[in-house]
């Protein structure tokens, strides 16, 4: 079973995602997108919070890079916590 990699989701969607100086995490929308793709995106972003979270502490590395260096297990990326 292949990994998700929430961020590179996002990115292929064409939403910035960023920490803000508060530690929040934000997307961007294009005005582009559609009140569906948006609603997609929130969804991910929030069932991926705490993975896009580390991702982005760690200049936006992947989830296999994250996994590699003992960061992640790769039950956690195929459970969506």
């Amino acid at each position: 079973m292949p990994l998700f990699d929430p961020l590179r989701y996002l990115r292929a969607m064409h939403v910035e995602v960023f920490l803000g100086q508060d530690g929040q995490g934000y997307l961007r929308f294009d005005r582009k997108h559609t009140n569906e793709n948006k609603a997609e995106a929130r969804e991910v972003a929030g069932k991926w919070a705490r993975i896009l979270r580390m991702q982005l502490e760690n200049g936006g590395a992947s989830v296999q890079k994250l996994i590699a260096h003992g960061k992640l297990r790769p039950g956690e990326v195929r459970a969506g916590k």
